[in-house]
């Protein structure tokens, strides 16, 4: 389909970051209100590290992969079949967490006790002004995942290309990363 390939894909990504956004600042919010006051801080940073957490387990998942499935171009074992078994295990496995969250999560007192005025979607466009809280938060967002996603993005390659790492010393290099990213937020939380 051409160039319709590239524009559906950029509106599917930006479906899921909608959709993600929602369930990260929601999971956020209820782990701060569900816990103890002089704990916020720690409960967000574990909400907020657990995208880093993903990672580590893709990275193991990804090297455990590897071993069996070597990379190495177009017909190579990891590109014809590898790929599809972290991939489909990922389906799995949120499937299988969001099932479970869903059925044992409750709404937090505080939420539960607040006072509710009509649709939330409604009361937020209706209330915000151009340069309000939606759109500073929505630029301070995009700031933020601009800085971090980007050399997420454009690591690997680099890693493979210009420092001459194999797939596995690459995606090794990224799971230490992500470990101290963890660390990191749990200690900033």
């Amino acid at each position: 389909v051409g160039l319709l390939s590239i524009s559906l894909l950029v509106a599917l990504r930006f479906l899921t970051g909608f959709f993600v956004g929602g369930q990260y600042t929601g999971a956020v919010t209820l782990a701060m209100e569900a816990c103890p006051g002089h704990r916020r801080g720690y409960y967000a940073a574990l909400v907020t590290s657990s995208g880093n957490l993903s990672f580590v387990v893709m990275a193991l998942i990804g090297m455990a992969v590897l071993q069996f499935f070597p990379s190495g171009g177009i017909d190579a074992p990891y590109t014809q079949i590898g790929w599809r078994i972290p991939f489909i295990a990922g389906a799995i496995m949120a499937v299988i967490f969001l099932s479970y969250i869903r059925r044992h999560l409750q709404e937090s007192e505080v939420w539960l006790h607040s006072e509710k005025k009509g649709s939330p979607l409604a009361s937020l466009f209706s209330s915000v002004r151009l340069g309000g809280d939606l759109f500073q938060g929505f630029l301070l967002m995009i700031g933020l995942w601009l800085i971090y996603f980007v050399p997420a993005a454009i690591l690997p390659p680099v890693l493979r290309v210009a420092v001459k790492l194999s797939p596995f010393q690459v995606t090794q290099a990224l799971l230490v990363g992500s470990i101290v990213a963890v660390f990191g937020f749990l200690v900033g939380g």
